[in-house]
């Protein structure tokens, strides 16, 4: 024969949580958000050279088309850190390039900051076009970025092979 037993239960005692677990649990859940937070965000370091790798690359897939299209293009900045890319047309005239997929209007993120531009050992100012021509010989160039107390130089030579190099000040 089976026996039932029942356990007694306190009168007025609940199923639930408490508020003090409750708190815990939420101030453990936001050193853990805050923690997650703190390193998915990239440090000084690591957007410059995000951004000077990226620039670099840009730069070299410019060259390269010039010489697989048999066209010149162009490349300019401005001061708020915006970049352009550009083509000669056959009457000889620069054109904005603005719709291609990769050589469209760009810009640097705004915590970086574009301080040089040289190119032949002189210095180009703002909107001055660096030309890389269908023969695939460009006049060398230098490019320098900071960001905070930190710095990339870009440099390129002859062939358009693009070297960059990180330093602090």
């Amino acid at each position: 024969m089976a026996t039932l037993t029942v356990k007694p239960q306190r009168i007025g005692a609940r199923a639930g949580f408490t508020l003090i677990e409750i708190v815990v649990v939420i101030v453990i859940v936001g050193i853990i958000l805050g923690m997650m937070t703190v390193n998915l965000r990239p440090n000084d370091s690591q957007t410059l050279k995000e951004e000077a790798k990226r620039l670099a690359l840009l730069l070299e897939m410019t060259q390269e088309e010039a010489i697989t299209t048999g066209q010149p293009f162009g490349w300019t900045f401005t001061s708020g850190g915006e970049y352009h890319f550009w083509n000669l047309d056959d009457k000889g005239e620069w054109k904005r390039l603005q719709d291609d997929e990769f050589f469209h209007d760009g810009s640097l993120d705004n915590r970086v900051r574009l301080t040089a531009l040289k190119s032949g050992g002189a210095d180009l100012k703002t909107d001055d076009r660096l030309v890389f021509p269908p023969a695939g010989n460009i006049t060398p160039f230098e490019i320098t970025l900071v960001m905070n107390k930190q710095f990339a130089e870009l440099g390129a030579n002859a062939i358009g092979k693009i070297s960059v190099n990180f330093g602090t000040y």
